[in-house]
């Protein structure tokens, strides 16, 4: 390390020192101690002097000041010391203090949201839950439009984990808030995403009921997400695969969030399997035989290639 860069480290670890030592004439200031120490490199100090500061922000009732710094030491935890459960306890106490101060719901959301998504590497239940939590912020805080993204994002977290039935429920909610917003588009692409959650839990009865309900709304019913949904249906009716495939095809699945894409695409009719032999049939068994009546075939056809060749030979 240059001279330079040893000396503005060691001024820096002084300042912090300095900051967090008690006068007879001022308490520590924890929360510059924690900024000098950050740019020191001393990260445990860093995350030690903001969760002081928080603390004592907190005694005096001065609301923010102890989010920010429970918000700055949640940073420093996840992404210096990789200790994503303090992370996490720190990113939903600064979403709990920023909601407190009245004008922050934006803010409290986006932590909230920030705490789940770091619990998800430990906790995926619990991740779950933090993220239901950041929604209701978006809700009860009359902030909806804000909150599109999240709604989406958590959805496609959701489906990855395979839980479909809140992933239904979550696009539900914002179906409720596109309708408040009027906002149309979004409407139909979230309407289109439920039916092929449904069809991946396996529930086409509800997904035919859900589209019946959902076409009550005229917009909806001449979207093309209405036309992808009702190709994938008729797909599932008819229990026609290649119908269905063709049918995912549709580009209108290309602006769905890209965890749903990965869903649509590995959807099935009923009794149609993908195998780890890479063949597609209704009948396992009958994949199998297939496969390999198939692999005999073509050993037997370069088998007589090669004897011809041989024969060839003899006769030069």
């Amino acid at each position: 390390m240059p001279t330079g860069s040893l000396q503005n480290a060691e001024d820096l670890l002084k300042a912090a020192k300095k900051a967090s030592k008690k006068s007879w004439f001022s308490n520590p200031e924890w929360e510059i101690a924690g900024q000098y120490y950050e740019k020191a490199g001393e990260n445990q100090r860093a995350f030690d002097s903001f969760v002081q500061s928080a603390e004592a922000y907190n005694k005096v009732s001065l609301i923010y000041f102890s989010a920010k710094s429970h918000e700055s030491a949640g940073k420093i935890a996840e992404k210096k010391l990789s200790d994503y459960k303090a992370a996490s306890e720190h990113y939903q106490m600064a979403s709990d203090l920023y909601l407190a101060t009245g004008n922050m719901p934006d803010r409290a959301a986006e932590l909230m949201n920030d705490a789940g998504r770091v619990t998800a590497s430990f906790d995926v239940e619990r991740a779950v839950q933090l993220y239901l939590n950041s929604l209701s912020i978006y809700e009860t805080e009359n902030r909806g439009r804000f909150g599109i993204n999240s709604f989406k994002s958590i959805t496609g977290f959701l489906a990855k984990n395979k839980k479909y039935d809140t992933a239904v429920e979550v696009m539900m909610r914002l179906a409720k808030q596109c309708i408040k917003l009027n906002n149309k588009q979004e409407l139909n692409r979230t309407y289109l995403t439920v039916i092929i959650l449904l069809l991946a839990k396996n529930d086409d009865i509800e997904a035919f009921k859900q589209l019946d309900q959902f076409s009550q709304d005229m917009s909806f019913l001449k979207s093309q997400e209405y036309e992808a949904a009702d190709g994938a249906l008729k797909a599932y009716k008819d229990f026609d695969q290649g119908m269905l495939d063709e049918a995912l095809k549709n580009s209108v699945f290309y602006e769905l969030n890209s965890e749903i894409q990965n869903t649509v695409y590995s959807l099935t009719v009923p009794g149609f399997s993908r195998n780890v032999l890479g063949v597609d049939s209704n009948d396992f068994r009958k994949s199998i035989t297939t496969k390999i009546q198939k692999e005999h075939d073509e050993n037997v056809k370069e088998g007589n290639d090669q004897t011809d060749y041989t024969n060839d030979d003899m006769l030069l």
